[in-house]
Formats: C-alpha cells, sequence, structure tokens
C-alpha cells in the first residue's frame, strides 16, 4: 500500500471524488473541475481540463469508466449535464446527454 496525490504542484489532489484503473493508469475526478492521471506506481502524468462548459471542460466531474475494450473514458461531468467521451490518448472525443440527463454522478459500462 503507498500514498500519492499529496506533493505540491499541479498533481496534488483536492478533494478526490472518482476513481478509475485502466492497466497501468489511475484517473481521478476532483473538486477543482479536473481529471488527475497518474501511473499506478503513483507517479503524476498530467492534469486533464479545467473548469467551464466546452470539450475537455468540466463543472463537477464525478464518476468515471474506462471502456476495457478500446481504453476511451467516459466521464460524468455532473453540473454540465453530460457524460465527455476521451481517447485512450485523452483527448476529447465525443459527450451526449445534455438533453437527457440531470447531474449524472456515476457511470458503469457493460459488454
Amino acid at each position: 500500500m503507498f500514498k500519492f496525490g499529496d506533493e505540491e504542484g499541479e498533481g496534488k489532489m483536492n478533494g478526490p471524488i472518482g476513481l478509475s484503473i485502466y492497466r497501468d493508469q489511475i484517473l481521478i475526478t476532483q473538486r477543482s473541475h479536473c481529471i488527475l492521471n497518474y501511473q499506478v506506481n503513483g507517479e503524476f502524468i498530467s492534469r486533464i481540463g479545467k473548469p467551464g462548459k466546452g470539450e475537455l471542460e468540466f463543472d463537477h466531474p464525478r464518476g468515471l469508466t474506462f471502456d476495457e475494450s478500446n481504453g476511451e473514458v467516459y466521464i460524468c461531468d455532473a453540473h454540465n449535464n453530460r457524460i465527455q467521451i476521451l481517447s485512450k490518448e485523452l483527448t476529447y472525443k465525443t459527450q451526449f446527454g445534455q438533453d437527457n440527463l440531470k447531474c449524472p454522478l456515476d457511470v458503469k459500462l457493460t459488454k
């Protein structure tokens, strides 16, 4: 067992909410309207997104999950009432739910 995310800088966690692990990658949603990307050994890789309503912008991101068949990431963007889908490279791909979802909190995929 180990601890990570308490170092100063971009990798410092601020109210972690959702967590998903895929292969050697850990993604964490947090209160500061972004996603933190770590390796499974706890090494910080990158910070994804910022506050807002556009592509790769979030307003209270919550639950997230990986599609194990292709590595895409589904992220609940709660206060924007949508799910954003990122590629396995963590770039914006698409979104859905703006007309049908109200504050989505979690997402799960089934085969």
